[in-house]
């Protein structure tokens, strides 16, 4: 009877000595414990693979971890934008638009929405823009035909202004030329910019000026000449590109 006391005594001592060598050995390899408890699934020796080893090998190198993720998180898709594109390269529009009818009193006092500013630096133009062909826009600067295509839009943006009073904007756009570039800087953040293909002389009554056709276009008119409101004169462009804004 000692004897098989002592037999399990032995037996007690071999088994507490294993266990302290194993827990030491697992000791030796993870350098600390981990900021949160969780379960982490590690493959048991028999199974242990070179796809395993990895996730092993992660969980061990960074023992502060949270926790092993089993997937790798989605991250977020950014779309990059160029800062300057050229029109060529803008979709063509399903349907052109439809401008409104001249307004039945220009006087009318009302206040205008700033739209954004135009530049012409051949002529040294730098004036804001208004929605609305009325006397409420044209006091403060150029004036948006409502109804026509917008800044760097499919079809015909118009935009009218005075010539010799208030703001003046377009006194000198019978000095521009073929190649001079009107650029529209928008609120939205984007300069749509516009290259001068021609200047002429039309009459007071020609409103087709204002027709839209299929394109990227641009219509400037002012009265001419200098001091009369007899005949128009008209700056037609087509868009060459859009550019950020810095």
């Amino acid at each position: 009877m000692i004897r098989d006391r002592a037999l399990r005594v032995c037996s007690l001592l071999v088994l507490v000595a294993g266990s302290a060598a194993i827990v030491g050995a697992a000791g030796a390899e993870w350098t600390g414990p981990p900021a949160h408890h969780g379960t982490y699934s590690v493959a048991s020796p028999s199974t242990s693979t070179a796809e395993n080893r990895p996730a092993v090998f992660a969980a061990r190198s960074a023992p502060h971890a949270p926790r092993v993720e089993a997937r790798t998180a989605h991250k977020p898709v950014r779309l990059w934008l160029p800062r300057v594109l050229p029109a060529r390269y803008l979709p063509a529009g399903s349907r052109l638009p439809n401008p409104e009818a001249p307004p039945g009193n220009p006087f009318a006092v009302r206040q205008p929405t700033q739209l954004g500013r135009m530049v012409i630096p051949a002529i040294a133009l730098d004036q804001p823009i208004f929605e609305g062909v009325d006397q409420a826009a044209f006091a403060h600067g150029v004036g948006h035909w409502p109804g026509s295509a917008g800044p760097g839009g499919w079809g015909n943006a118009v935009f009218g202004g005075h010539r010799v009073t208030q703001t003046h904007p377009f006194l000198n756009t019978d000095k521009l030329r073929a190649g001079n570039e009107i650029d529209l800087a928008m609120r939205n953040g984007w300069t749509y910019v516009y290259r001068v293909t021609r200047v002429f002389v039309v009459p007071q009554s020609a409103m087709w000026i204002a027709d839209q056709k299929a394109g990227r276009t641009i219509t400037l008119f002012t009265c001419h000449p200098k001091g009369s409101a007899t005949e128009r004169l008209v700056t037609t462009g087509v868009l060459v590109r859009i550019a950020a804004a810095t």
